[in-house]
């Protein structure tokens, strides 16, 4: 049989925040659904110590792999309904582009190194056909 394929790692948790399958509602009590960002954290930091891996992946941080996906929007400013519309267009694993989305070639990436904001920039039609980080960051050639 043919399975579907998921564009975004959201969907599950659109269910978890709105409390609805397929548009019905299902019997969670209000004060078990968590937040937003409750979620975004059971997705990395708190999934990677459920794994064992909370040495290795789930932040950002020195001496961590650098597991990255760059979504086509802003996880907070998304209503929770519209969640389940952003998709990755970029991802890093181990530090390395192991995926892009081909209409970003040529794009400048950019990331806000404000340790009070973590976001990212995108300036499209840029003159290169690399992914860089700032303007001081290393240049990743694109993936084939």
């Amino acid at each position: 049989s043919q399975s579907e394929i998921r564009h975004s790692p959201f969907e599950d948790g659109v269910m978890w925040l709105t409390r609805k399958i397929d548009g019905k509602n299902f019997g969670v009590p209000e004060e078990a659904v968590p937040d937003r960002l409750t979620l975004l954290l059971m997705m990395t930091r708190w999934g990677s110590y459920a794994l064992w891996k909370d040495d290795k992946v789930g932040s950002i941080e020195p001496g961590k792999w650098a597991d990255i996906i760059i979504l086509n929007g802003d996880y907070m400013d998304v209503t929770v309904e519209e969640l389940d519309t952003l998709y990755p267009i970029m991802t890093m694993v181990d530090g390395k582009v192991v995926y892009e989305n081909r209409e970003l070639r040529g794009n400048l990436l950019k990331f806000n190194t404000d340790p009070n904001v973590a976001a990212w920039e995108i300036e499209k039609n840029t003159a290169t056909d690399l992914w860089r980080w700032s303007e001081t960051g290393p240049q990743i050639p694109s993936v084939e």
